[in-house]
């Protein structure tokens, strides 16, 4: 699965536009944040869930999709292919949460 890390930008007025996708762990088509942590060096992925968590299957599911995603894109090269620069850097995955 290709992640989505820039979002996409159109053409109205001449004006570059952001499309809005839909973000936290109901997309794992999409990277939340995308950072470098100057702190540690590392590359930073960041899964966000704004909402209540409950015992459902489907958020676990939804949960363990968005984890595979960002694994993926790290160890099968999506990452380093996007942005040479981070070549061997450790990256860490964080999981946001609001509640």
């Amino acid at each position: 699965m290709k992640l989505n890390l820039v979002r996409k930008m159109g053409n109205r007025d001449r004006e570059p536009q952001k499309e809005v996708l839909p973000t936290g762990i109901a997309n794992p088509a999409v990277i939340d944040l995308f950072a470098l942590d100057q702190s540690t060096g590392e590359v930073l992925l960041v899964m966000h869930e704004s909402r209540s968590w409950d015992d459902s299957d489907e958020r676990l599911h939804q949960l363990q999709e968005k984890f595979y995603a960002y694994v993926s894109f790290v160890l099968d090269g999506e990452m380093v292919g996007a942005h040479p620069e981070l070549g061997g850097k450790k990256a860490r995955i964080e999981l946001r949460c609001e509640h």
